[in-house]
């Protein structure tokens, strides 16, 4: 492998793929980040282990990445309340295979199935990834980072996405290596896609950088510093991304930054209902639209006190929302009455 002759570096890789298993997997992605690109991507697609990673099993968490869409923001596990990653069963709960149907040579739709019976199966980035996410440990960061930095554009949200899952098992594992690639990064798209994994990684010590992400001269920078705080555990950089709904020089990114403030408002339900009522206000005077009122009157309703009757109420005057302030109001006096019969 450490041969000049390219042929030669290539027949290694392509030995390793084929005999190889999923212990190979790390060293093929080091090698992958330091060498040129072309050097082993098709031993990463050979190597046993990724194909064996691929398989559909019945609520396996190893089948969860082989779904035909990326897997969104919301609802990831991992950790409690973490949006956008880890899900078990993913493929029987939302429109994936039924794992009972693999012998009937019906799983076409899957990308990591073969179209029939026994055939071979395909190989894509989704597999790839979801392998080096299941077998990698989080002392292996470094080198995904590296291969992150290296593989297409295409590639870097399925790669992204094992990186952070690698990252999340543990919470003494230094982000510093992410955090130094961001910062040497050049390419507008890399940069965001190190910022995804800071978001979906949601660890205070990566705030700092983000923080400084929304400041960025860049649009780019800035969306995907917004979309990496959206997708935070808590409503920690909840300010944040206030802020920049307020102040942003994006009409864009103002809407996106306060859809993603709403969201972190509405994952707690621990905090004081008046902390809870005072954000959602801050939120409701920073809505321009009548989508965003109406996800800020939503979470109102929950609300179980006379100031969330109040905003209600008040919303209600507005006629593009008036129905669901309506609704909302509804909500909370039935939820008021019992306590009024008490009194």
């Amino acid at each position: 492998m450490k041969e000049t002759d390219q042929g030669v570096r290539v027949a290694a890789f392509q030995g390793l793929g084929k005999i190889g298993d999923a212990s190979v997997v790390l060293l093929l992605a080091e090698t992958a980040a330091k060498a040129a690109p072309a050097s082993s991507p098709s031993s990463l697609e050979e190597a046993p282990g990724v194909q064996e990673d691929c398989r559909l099993q019945d609520g396996g968490e190893r089948s969860r990445g082989c779904q035909r869409e990326p897997l969104p923001f919301a609802g990831r596990g991992g950790r409690s309340g973490h949006p956008g990653g880890d899900r078990q069963g993913a493929h029987a709960s939302q429109g994936g295979i039924d794992p009972h149907s693999r012998g009937s040579g019906d799983n076409r739709g899957h990308p990591c199935l073969p179209s029939r019976g026994d055939g071979p199966r395909p190989r894509n980035s989704q597999c790839r990834a979801l392998a080096l996410g299941s077998t990698a440990s989080p002392a292996d960061a470094p080198a995904l980072v590296g291969l992150l930095t290296q593989v297409p554009t295409t590639e870097r949200p399925e790669a992204a996405r094992a990186l952070a899952s690698v990252l999340r098992r543990s919470d003494t594992v230094s982000l510093q290596p992410v955090i130094s690639a961001y910062q040497t990064a050049r390419e507008p798209a890399l940069r965001g896609a190190l910022l995804a994994v800071l978001g979906q990684v949601g660890r205070e010590d990566s705030l700092p950088s983000l923080r400084l992400a929304l400041k960025d001269g860049d649009p780019e920078i800035r969306r995907g510093a917004i979309l990496a705080l959206t997708q935070w555990p808590t409503v920690t950089p909840g300010e944040d991304l206030l802020d920049a709904a307020q102040s942003d020089a994006s009409a864009n990114l103002q809407i996106l930054a306060l859809r993603g403030y709403i969201r972190l408002v509405g994952l707690e339900d621990n905090r004081p209902p008046a902390e809870t009522l005072r954000m959602l206000s801050l939120a409701m005077g920073a809505a321009k639209r009548s989508e965003e009122k109406k996800a800020v009157l939503s979470l109102l309703a929950r609300i179980n006190s006379r100031g969330a009757l109040a905003l209600v109420e008040q919303a209600a005057s507005d006629p593009e929302i008036a129905g669901e302030a309506k609704l909302a109001a509804d909500q909370i006096r039935e939820k008021l009455a019992p306590a009024r019969k008490q009194q």
